[in-house]
């Protein structure tokens, strides 16, 4: 059974930031790209999330980084 993804509430604030930026500076259609982009990662990472790398070298955070969106 895969686990169960939730988000402390300031990484929630967070992204909802990072939507208001992408829709003011880019459109409705450039947010919902985002959106779904970053949804669709969470999913691979909660079937699998053992497959990615750690991050900087420690064992306790794992990296996923987005494709059309890079940081």
């Amino acid at each position: 059974m895969s686990p169960e993804i939730s988000f402390h509430p300031r990484e929630q604030k967070d992204l909802n930031k990072i939507l208001e930026c992408y829709e003011h500076e880019g459109g409705t259609s450039v947010a919902t790209r985002f959106e779904d982009e970053f949804r669709a990662s969470v999913e691979r990472v909660r079937l699998n999330p053992r497959h990615f790398p750690f991050y900087w070298n420690q064992r306790l955070f794992r990296r996923y980084k987005l494709k059309t969106f890079p940081t």
